[in-house]
């Protein structure tokens, strides 16, 4: 109906196996948005645009735009600083880049990816870049302390992962410690979208920022 590009199956299908990824968190299932605009984009990009190019070592691209997760600019800088911490050079963000970035993607030596898994499959057949598949969980601090040391097994890194990790946690929690102490005294209620991000946000608010939840609308 209208401009909607899914269709119903596809969608349908797509349900089942994120609620079925609630049991095993650590594989996050591979899926295909039947007519899904965003996704054919960037494996026509793939196809027309990228080039081959001398690869530079321990560098990744990111995704950040899927339709389901927006990453604001800030959090694109504040990745860039997490992984330059590890000494992972982020090369570009799919597909915030400029034209001439999009042409150099194959630069990288890992496609971090969160959701199109069809272009990260096209880019190693065509290129021979290797992909980290990412899911939901990558939020939160547990999340993305996962992701850094996910990320730093590929390049053997994984010290210096550790390292950058023990240092953020510590002013994470310290600068998180006055915020807690106010929401102690309070109750809350969250209210979720659907279940794309239903099970891991509110782990967010009660582990990470010490909220009270005493009730979650769905």
């Amino acid at each position: 109906e209208g401009f909607s590009h899914r269709c119903k199956e596809s969608l349908d299908g797509l349900m089942q196996l994120y609620a079925g990824s609630w049991q095993d968190t650590s594989k996050p299932p591979e899926y295909e948005l039947a007519g899904c605009g965003h996704q054919d984009l960037v494996v026509s990009l793939v196809d027309q645009l990228m080039e081959e190019k001398n690869i530079k070592e321990k560098s990744i691209n990111i995704e950040i735009h899927m339709p389901f997760e927006r990453r604001s600019e800030r959090e694109i800088e504040e990745l860039k600083r997490l992984f330059s911490e590890m000494r992972v050079r982020v090369n570009m963000t799919i597909l915030t880049g400029t034209v001439e970035d999009i042409k150099c993607a194959p630069v990288a030596e890992l496609n971090v990816v969160t959701g199109n898994i069809q272009a990260a499959k096209r880019m190693n057949e065509k290129f021979g870049t290797d992909y980290l598949r990412t899911w939901f969980t990558s939020f939160g601090i547990s999340g993305i302390e996962k992701l850094m040391m996910n990320v730093a097994t590929k390049f053997g890194l994984e010290g210096e992962a550790e390292e950058a990790v023990k240092k953020e946690k510590r002013q994470v929690y310290e600068a998180l410690g006055k915020y807690r102490d106010v929401f102690r005294s309070h109750n809350f209620a969250a209210s979720m979208q659907g279940l794309f991000m239903t099970p891991y946000l509110p782990r967010i608010y009660s582990q990470d920022l010490g909220l009270p939840l005493k009730y979650l609308c769905i």
